[in-house]
């Protein structure tokens, strides 16, 4: 399979393209400055892709109500730009990567949008379905629960798992919004990896689907996994929960796992371990 990946520089890029399994495939990883449109036209110009794999994306849940402009700027009319340059240039298929965390799952009546971010995605998904309506050009959409692990790093205060990491190793409290209780989906990077693997070698297919672990856990839940493993209180701080956070979310993966044949393997508890062990290795 030829395929053409953006965001190679991002969390998931870099997972995928260190997985033996993905680069057994024709790969073309670009970055930010290589998905320039005129870049972009000469890429197509010299290849025939099956697959778009889109990453790429500047914006983050809770910053992206404050940018609202340049969010249009650099990710919708950008993305917008790449699917239709895709689509004329007869690609088999684009995977786009979605967010149940910040639109809910496929199972819910409709999508819970409380932020600029979860209105891109939700208006992403929407756009790739018309515009592929009159053309031979399949639409996979995968909304993620929260991705953890390995080549996961610290920044812009996002993601639980690194968050929570960096707080207790500086010997910070831990700050969260609600009482902890609130639950969420997490799902370990390999076991999203390992479902990439499993979609390109059934080819290009289409269709809307849930990724995740199957099974939410609460702050609180994460909080005593990380004081079992560093073998110590923690301290945190609970504040009102915020205005664009879900309370609760639960990703039933049923259809994922039938259709691509697909089911994740790392627990919480084990792929926590992974992380803070791949942490400390990297910190040497």
């Amino acid at each position: 399979m030829k395929i053409l990946l953006t965001g190679k520089n991002g969390f998931i890029g870099k997972s995928l393209l260190k997985n033996k399994d993905f680069m057994s495939h024709d790969i073309t990883a670009i970055d930010k400055e290589q998905s320039q449109l005129d870049k972009l036209n000469h890429i197509f110009e010299d290849q025939k892709f099956n697959f778009l794999i889109h990453l790429a994306s500047t914006m983050t849940p809770n910053k992206s109500n404050g940018h609202i402009l340049d969010d249009l700027e650099n990710d919708i009319f950008h993305a917008i730009k790449l699917f239709d340059l895709a689509i004329k240039n007869k690609i088999d298929c684009i995977i786009f990567i979605s967010s149940a965390g910040a639109l809910g799952s496929y199972s819910d009546s409709k999508p819970s949008i409380k932020s600029m971010y979860g209105l891109s995605k939700f208006f992403l998904e929407n756009f790739l379905k018309l515009n592929a309506q009159n053309s031979d050009t399949k639409i996979l959409n995968l909304r993620l629960s929260n991705l953890y692990g390995p080549e996961q790093i610290f920044k812009n205060n996002q993601g639980v798992i690194p968050n929570f990491y960096n707080h207790i190793c500086s010997n910070q409290s831990i700050d969260v919004w609600g009482d902890g209780n609130n639950k969420k989906d997490y799902l370990f990077i390999e076991d999203f990896v390992s479902l990439m693997n499993r979609i390109l070698e059934q080819g290009p297919s289409s269709g809307s689907f849930d990724v995740g672990s199957g099974v939410s856990y609460s702050l609180n839940q994460i909080i005593d996994i990380f004081s079992h493993i560093f073998s110590k209180k923690i301290n945190v701080n609970y504040m009102d929960q915020l205005a664009s956070d879900r309370i609760d979310m639960t990703i039933d993966i049923s259809a994922t796992s039938k259709e691509f044949n697909w089911k994740p393997l790392v627990s919480l508890k084990e792929g926590i371990h992974f992380y803070t062990e791949w942490v400390k290795s990297h910190e040497k």
